[in-house]
């Protein structure tokens, strides 16, 4: 009876902890998703702090430097005589 009595006890301890480390497997997982999720917010505020406008477009940037270079560098050199 005592033989009997341990088997059961044995196979009822095993899927109580088989059940105890499936519940904790979802519970970490759940806790990474979370984790992933505010780190994928985080990251998102962050980098809209750090570029809050849209990359500029190159030909911008060649009119920028066009108008520099028309506009701006001949007082440069005006001032330079001086």
């Amino acid at each position: 009876m005592n033989f009997v009595q341990n088997i059961l006890w044995n196979s009822i301890e095993g899927f109580v902890e088989a059940g105890t480390r499936t519940a904790g497997g979802y519970a970490g997982d759940a806790l990474l998703k979370a984790g992933d999720l505010i780190e994928g917010a985080g990251r998102n505020v962050g980098n809209g702090m750090l570029y809050p406008f849209p990359s500029p477009h190159p030909l911008s940037l060649f009119l920028l430097l066009q108008y520099f270079l028309v506009h701006i560098m001949p007082f440069l050199f005006l001032l330079q005589r001086y």
